[in-house]
Formats: C-alpha cells, sequence, structure tokens
C-alpha cells in the first residue's frame, strides 16, 4: 500500500516547493481557501437569484447554458444554499455537499443538529444516513403519539359509557327503592287504621232498654258480626300488602345493593385501567426518547460504518494468508489489534 502511495504523489512532483513547508501553515491555507470557495458559491447563488428575477418566462435555462454554463440542477442548488445560509463560516465548515444534505431539515433544526453531531468527521453518506435516521425516529415517535392518543381517547370513551350506564342503573334503583318505601308506609298506615276500626267494633255496646226486642238485638249483632267479619278480610288484605311492600322494599334494597357495588367496581376497573393506560404512556415516552435520540443514532451510524470497515480489514487479512504472504497477515493483524486497544484506552473504566 506505502509503495502505491509513492508512486502516485511522483505525479504532482513538478507542483512542490523546493523545501517542505510546515503542514499547520499549509493546513490553514487550505481552510483559507475552503472559506472563500464557500462564500463564492453563496454569492453566485446570490446573483442568480438576481438575475432570475429580472429574465421573462423560457429565458433563464438558455440564460444559465449561454451565459455561465451551469445545469439548472447546478443553478438551483447554488440559490438554496444562498437563501438558507447567510453565515458564510458555517457554510465553509460544512462543505457544499453536507451543506445541500442538511437543507432536508428546518433552519431551527439544522441548527441544533450540526450543534450535537461531529458533522466535519461525518462522510456525506454518513450524514444523509444520519439524517435519515432522525426524520425515520421523529415519523415514527409521531405514529406512536398519535396511536396512543387513539388508544387513550378510546378507553376514556368507554370508561365514560361504563359510567353512565352504572350512573342510570343506580339511579333506577334508588327509584323503586324509594317507590317501595312509599307502598310498604302507606300499607302500614291502612294496616293501623283498620285495626282501629275493628276495636271499635268489638267494644262492648251499653244495653238500650228500647232495643230489647230481640228481633232488633239479633239484626244488630248480625250487622256488628258481618262488619267485623269485613273488616278483619280488609285487614288481612292490608297485612298481605304490607307483607308485599315490605318483600318489594328488600329487593329493592338488594338491588340498590347490588348497583352500589357494581358501581364501586367499575368505579375500580377504572382506577385501574387509569392506572395501566399511565404506564403505558410513561413507557412509550421512555421508548420515543430513546428512538429520538440525536447521540444514539449518529452513534449507530459510526458503530455501523466501523463494523463494516472491521470486515473489509479481516477480509484483507485472509487474503495475505490465502496467498502465502504469511508475514503481511501477521503486520496487518498487529496493526488491527493497536486500533483496537487504543479504542479500548480511550473508553475507560
Amino acid at each position: 500500500m506505502e509503495s502505491t502511495e509513492i508512486m502516485a504523489m511522483e505525479e504532482y512532483t513538478d507542483l512542490l516547493p523546493e523545501e517542505p513547508r510546515n503542514i499547520e501553515v499549509i493546513t490553514g491555507e487550505i481552510l483559507l481557501f475552503k472559506a472563500q470557495a464557500g462564500a463564492s458559491i453563496l454569492e453566485i447563488g446570490k446573483r442568480l437569484i438576481e438575475v432570475k428575477a429580472q429574465l421573462g418566462h423560457g429565458e433563464w435555462l438558455d440564460y444559465l447554458k449561454e451565459k455561465v454554463e451551469f445545469s439548472p440542477r447546478t443553478a438551483q442548488d447554488m440559490m438554496r444554499l444562498a437563501k438558507e445560509y447567510s453565515n458564510t463560516q458555517t457554510f465553509a465548515f460544512l462543505g457544499a455537499q453536507k451543506a445541500l444534505q442538511l437543507l432536508a431539515l428546518s433552519a431551527p433544526e439544522r441548527e441544533e443538529f450540526v450543534a450535537k453531531n461531529d458533522i466535519e468527521n461525518m462522510s456525506v453518506r454518513q450524514l444523509k444516513e444520519a439524517i435519515k435516521a432522525k426524520e425515520d425516529a421523529e415519523r415514527e415517535r409521531d405514529e406512536a403519539l398519535e396511536e396512543a392518543k387513539a388508544i387513550r381517547q378510546d378507553l376514556m370513551g368507554q370508561l365514560e359509557e361504563l359510567q353512565r350506564a352504572h350512573s342510570v342503573s343506580m339511579e333506577q334503583a334508588q327509584a323503586k327503592l324509594r317507590e317501595a318505601c312509599d307502598n310498604a308506609e302507606k300499607a302500614r298506615r291502612a294496616e293501623v287504621e283498620l285495626k282501629e276500626k275493628l276495636k271499635d267494633l268489638d267494644k262492648p255496646r251499653p244495653a238500650d232498654e228500647r232495643e230489647l226486642d230481640a228481633a232488633r238485638k239479633e239484626a244488630a249483632d248480625k250487622a256488628r258480626a258481618e262488619e267485623s267479619k269485613k273488616l278483619k278480610s280488609q285487614i288481612e288484605k292490608a297485612e298481605q300488602a304490607a307483607k308485599k311492600a315490605n318483600e318489594e322494599k328488600a329487593k329493592a334494597e338488594q338491588a340498590a345493593a347490588a348497583a352500589k357495588a357494581a358501581y364501586d367496581q367499575a368505579a375500580q376497573i377504572e382506577a385501574k385501567e387509569r392506572e395501566q393506560l399511565n404506564a403505558e404512556m410513561n413507557d412509550l415516552r421512555k421508548k420515543l426518547a430513546m428512538a429520538g435520540s440525536s447521540e444514539m443514532t449518529i452513534f449507530k451510524v459510526h458503530f455501523e460504518a466501523m463494523q463494516e470497515q472491521a470486515n473489509k480489514m479481516i477480509e484483507c487479512i485472509g487474503r495475505a494468508g490465502e496467498n502465502g504472504n504469511a508475514e503481511l497477515a501477521d503486520k496487518m493483524r498487529a496493526a488491527v489489534k493497536g486500533c483496537c486497544n487504543a479504542i479500548i484506552s480511550g473508553l475507560g473504566g
């Protein structure tokens, strides 16, 4: 590999200075020209916007082709970059390709993304994958939130319907209980009134000399007996009505107790379902927070890239061994081990 690099550099020997210069100085010059190139792209984009505003319909494409030799896609990219990046230093730091990829994000999201991630050390492909992963995570988060919201609304609707049903049942049971109590009280009063009338009939009457006539006395006794019998029959019916009213009252009390128990059970179910729903929402928020973490997303991209490069290095070592170059394979293994040890040392702990 080293011999290949040396042979490639031979093509550029005519451009090298007589005396080697300090690499830091050269790097500073590279960054300066890079910033100037970025500023030039933004300035070109601004002027393209200015030109297009003055051209009539159908003149734009001819202008690009004949005057400045830009493709419509290139001109459009420059105009978009000029519109979105007012800070030339930020643009120079990113580079045109990375800046274009970041246009997929809104301005606030773009600033936050650049501040939180190591954009400088990411390739354009890795940046594109990281942006896509961020958008996918946000879309999954939004879908999960919508689904959770729909589930919550459905459960709340069911709980409200259950509450209404039990409230109606409770009101009906209480109404029946009040009616049974009223009927029982009426029956009790009727029974007391009839018993008082019976007592009046059973009281002995003083003898009346004018009524000593046997026929009249017999008729009077017979009338009292019939009236007494009639009252006793009425008392018996009143007692039966009172008994029935008391039975209905007991049933109504049982129904009211059952309705109250059902209402209490529904309240317990509602509290339990609310607690379960809150637990599920908290768990969902934790998962969404993990899915929306920019650091985790970027780490995943770098980790997958590292796995890919590691597999390629292992394949190179394997081919060297298969070609009989054991010494080269050992050097490759040593280099990989050194790199792994450096990573482990950097992790600490």
